[in-house]
């Protein structure tokens, strides 16, 4: 075989290669959008109806009362602590969760480790954090996965965000909405 046959069929190979590289990717890219909508549009499927019965502890293991997801206006952000898209919404929502001192926001970590103690959680997340015991809740909200905010009106669900606000325009609109509630 020919050096020029050689360096020819090397050539195809990289070329399928990087052909078969980009259509994976692109369509795992594709995917994770396609799942976060879903996720989004099975909590949206909820709106109007009450907050589901919930089993969430603290960080210390206590118990959370019921009933203080269920009085006015509340914000739930599903995340894991190992989560780097998780991350990049607490940092944002550090930014703009105290334009509203009547809208209280409470992290509900449901899929992941629990962090090693309580102050480990409050210094990960700008807001009181709780642990869906037993994976209840998510599953009953079709949550599979994760950032997802949920706002909750007197415990009756209202409105739900899929995704972390990456870019401009989501965190415009987050804001935007925030401010107008």
């Amino acid at each position: 075989m020919s050096k020029q046959v050689k360096w020819a069929l090397v050539a195809v190979g990289l070329i399928v290669i990087f052909c078969g590289s980009f259509v994976y990717f692109y369509t795992r890219a594709q995917k994770r959008a396609q799942d976060q909508a879903e996720a989004a549009a099975d909590a949206r499927s909820a709106f109007g109806k009450p907050l589901p019965e919930v089993h969430l502890v603290t960080p210390a293991g206590e118990k959370v009362d019921d009933q203080l997801l269920r009085k006015g206006k509340v914000v739930l952000v599903f995340m894991t602590p190992e989560c780097d898209a998780c991350h990049m919404e607490m940092d944002f929502l550090k930014t703009v969760m105290n334009k509203r001192s009547d809208v209280s926001f409470y992290g509900i970590i449901t899929f992941g480790r629990k962090v090693s103690s309580p102050t480990e959680a409050e210094g990960a997340f700008p807001f009181k954090v709780f642990y869906d015991d037993g994976f209840y809740l998510a599953p009953k909200l079709g949550i599979n996965r994760v950032p997802i905010k949920l706002y909750l009106e007197d415990g009756v669900m209202r409105r739900s965000w899929g995704g972390a606000s990456m870019n401009d325009e989501a965190k415009n609109k987050f804001v935007q909405w925030l401010e107008s509630v």
